[in-house]
């Protein structure tokens, strides 16, 4: 049902209006009349209304005037206007300002009814190309989070949602199934404009991209609180570095969320964590060395820098549920490099991490997991035919323009069932899988040939310098210069 607003100065005309067509019975609802043009701004200002139909010579301030108005403050209602025989230069400026048309009084019933339904026609096609482009942005968000946007696909995010490169990140997922409009529209209201709406198993989930600093992060959260008196269940995951490492903070906000067992409120992020949050964030703290060697595959290194993590947790006395948080998060690093651990792995994991009874037990579990994944590594991982025929051909062909729509048509399977298929058995998306792939490739360039980082970045398959760099980096945590320099003998 779209909105109208009727104004004109004469009563008798406003209550013809409300009666001359079933409103109703076309798709339109008079949700309001005014008799004055001061009065019909006064709604507007607080209204939005889809139609406004106005007569054009009122006392004081004429249609035109409200006209004027509506284009300077961006109201964007369709709008009709009604006039006299000898009020043709008032018809003239409106049709100037935009307006869809104008009705000559006294007004006839077909000529309105006709006007009304070009509108609606009008209005149909606005609210369908309206729709379009929310689901292509929430689809476009929705692969950004799950790290599955190709080369061309990265280019185009950048320019469409405007983000900052070299922002901070932060994903926050809340789980409540009637205050999710409430709690985008403060995320909206603060700046955040970055947010989704998804449903799963008839839950509904807010994702809020937060960009910004440290401390910014801590005020929205704590205002959020203040705002929303209901409960509601929340996760949030790091501050990452740069747009394109969303992912890794999306990924550990979702293993927060099915983790909320783990804290003894309704909201997952408790006071315990929200003051280790803080801490994850300190320089002092060896994140983003453990994850730089994790990603490159220096095991010892790993090690090493894992152990200083647990060293800083008993140097500053964390809380035994402070501990928990923070080996959970770096268990969720340890799984996203090597998905081929097993779902049993991941689930006892869980159980330790719950029951665990002292740092060092927690310690020496992944440390353990650390010296598996050594092990494992080059032994052929088994799954199911299709994702190995998949895996087969980006092995093969990765050098090529691969796409998920060209590998699914090559396999005679629908791209989407495909993708979630590679998602399910390897833990990684498409996109993921192959990048990984063509890095490792470039790992092994840069360390034992000659060619230049622009030949290695067209050899492994990437069109686009700036991608691969970012990919690289992404992957490596340093340049490929960088990467050289350190590990070539």
């Amino acid at each position: 049902m779209y909105s109208v607003l009727l104004v004109d100065d004469e009563y008798m005309i406003l209550e013809g209006l409300k009666k001359i067509i079933p409103w109703n019975d076309l798709g339109f609802d008079v949700v309001s009349t005014c008799r004055r043009t001061d009065d019909a701004i006064r709604y507007l200002d607080s209204h939005s209304v889809d139609l406004v139909i106005t007569d054009v010579n009122m006392p004081e301030k004429s249609g035109i005037d409200l006209i004027h108005y509506m284009k300077e403050k961006g109201i964007t209602s369709e709008i009709l206007i009604l006039s006299g025989y000898q009020e043709f230069m008032y018809v003239k400026q409106g049709l100037e300002l935009g307006i869809k048309g104008y009705l000559l009084k006294p007004v006839d019933k077909n000529e309105l009814t006709e006007k009304v339904m070009m509108i609606k026609e009008e209005l149909n096609h606005d609210r369908q190309e309206k729709q379009k482009e929310r689901l292509y942005n929430e689809m476009l968000l929705i692969r950004w989070l799950n790290d599955e946007l190709n080369e061309s696909e990265y280019h185009n995010f950048i320019q469409h949602f405007d983000v900052d490169k070299l922002d901070d990140y932060a994903v926050i997922i809340c789980a409540n199934d009637i205050y999710t409009d409430t709690i985008r529209q403060y995320s909206l209201a603060m700046g955040q404009k970055l947010c989704v709406i998804q449903e799963n198993e008839d839950t509904f989930y807010t994702i809020i991209i937060y960009h910004g600093s440290k401390n910014g992060l801590s005020t929205f959260l704590l205002q959020m609180d203040q705002t929303i008196e209901e409960d509601y269940q929340l996760s949030v995951g790091e501050l990452v570095q740069e747009w394109e490492n969303v992912y890794e903070s999306y990924e550990q906000a979702l293993a927060m969320m099915t983790f909320s067992v783990f804290y003894d409120n309704k909201q997952v992020l408790s006071n315990s964590s929200k003051n280790v949050f803080n801490l994850l964030d300190d320089e002092t703290f060896e994140f983003m060395s453990f994850n730089k060697a994790l990603m490159v595959g220096d095991m010892n290194e790993t090690i090493i820098k894992l152990k200083g993590i647990f060293s800083q947790m008993r140097q500053l006395a964390f809380l035994p549920d402070n501990v928990r948080h923070v080996s959970f998060l770096l268990f969720t690093d340890i799984y996203r490099r090597f998905p081929s651990l097993s779902v049993a792995i991941y689930n006892e994991t869980l159980e330790k991490i719950k029951q665990s009874h002292s740092i060092k037990e927690l310690e020496d579990w992944l440390i353990y997991l650390l010296e598996l994944t050594e092990s494992m590594d080059g032994k052929v991982q088994r799954y199911s035919e299709l994702v190995q025929k998949c895996m087969d051909i980006i092995d093969k062909d990765f050098k090529e323009d691969l796409t998920l729509k060209r590998l699914s048509e090559e396999l005679h399977v629908n791209s989407v069932y495909l993708g979630q298929l590679v998602k399910k058995e390897t833990g990684r998306s498409f996109a993921q899988v192959l990048n990984q792939l063509r890095i490792e490739k470039a790992q092994d360039m840069l360390l034992n040939t000659n060619l230049t980082i622009n030949e290695i970045s067209f050899e492994i398959g990437y069109n686009n310098m700036t991608y691969f760099l970012k990919m690289f980096r992404k992957l490596n945590g340093m340049t490929p210069k960088e990467f050289r320099e350190k590990y070539q003998k």
